[in-house]
């Protein structure tokens, strides 16, 4: 009897993969698509501005509990390159999808799109070496610094959506939005729009690191190296900023 119950569940999960599958198919297969009456009806009703990305406000809290050499640790830096300050973002998103279902004369189903997308660097901290109170100069000259990864940060995050929303937009120009079996559509949907956001995010990381690393040019790091000159001051701590 056991035997005979797991046959029908192999079989059953068999069936069930074979028309995912197939409902798979249906939808990367924009050759067909084209071809497809309904599909071409079903697209003329989808509206592009339903996709959307949004950012979050980016807010930066400020801790001032580690010392530099802390900071320095975290950073993976050798003890000679003092680290004054330092900046971490976390880069974040979620998803949502809505479907407004249109029953077609041959019985199959169209299905219309709503997607919101959140993006946000969530949580951004700015570290100040706390050998460095708040209000000094020096204080001033690495924090104006780290602003400077702030502010790049929400740069990327602002080019991210846009073309993050155009990629979403693109993706859902050319998939299926008719299928025989709904209950698929949404499964199918989600992995999309996760693919796209995974996508988008790989192909910008590089650029997002790079433009981190030209803030902290040499030229840069040699100028916070000097807080005494920078400060006028005859006697403060100094030490590179990475």
């Amino acid at each position: 009897m056991q035997y005979r119950w797991l046959r029908r569940s192999r079989a059953l999960m068999l069936a069930m993969a074979t028309a995912f599958a197939a409902a798979s198919a249906a939808a990367t297969q924009p050759a067909q698509t084209q071809q497809d009456p309904e599909q071409i009806a079903c697209r003329q009703h989808f509206d592009a501005s339903a996709i959307r990305v949004l950012t979050q406000p980016l807010r930066e809290t400020l801790d001032l509990s580690l010392d530099t050499a802390t900071l320095t640790a975290l950073e993976g830096k050798a003890a000679s390159q003092r680290v004054l300050g330092r900046t971490t973002a976390s880069l974040r998103n979620s998803s949502s999808l809505r479907t407004i279902e249109k029953k077609l004369p041959s019985g199959r189903s169209c299905l219309l799109p709503e997607v919101t997308v959140a993006i946000a660097y969530e949580p951004t901290v700015v570290f100040v070496g706390k050998e460095y109170p708040a209000g000094s100069c020096e204080f001033g000259k690495i924090l104006e610094h780290e602003q400077r990864h702030v502010a790049e940060h929400r740069r990327h995050l602002a080019a991210l959506a846009l073309l993050l929303q155009q990629d979403l937009r693109e993706f859902f120009t050319t998939t299926a939005l008719v299928f025989d079996l709904p209950s698929y559509s949404r499964r199918i949907f989600q992995t999309g729009i996760q693919d796209v956001i995974r996508s988008r995010f790989n192909a910008m990381s590089a650029d997002a690191r790079a433009r981190q690393l030209e803030i902290d040019s040499t030229e840069e790091i040699a100028r916070l190296s000097d807080l005494r000159r920078l400060c006028g001051q005859q006697e403060t701590t100094t030490g590179p900023k990475s």
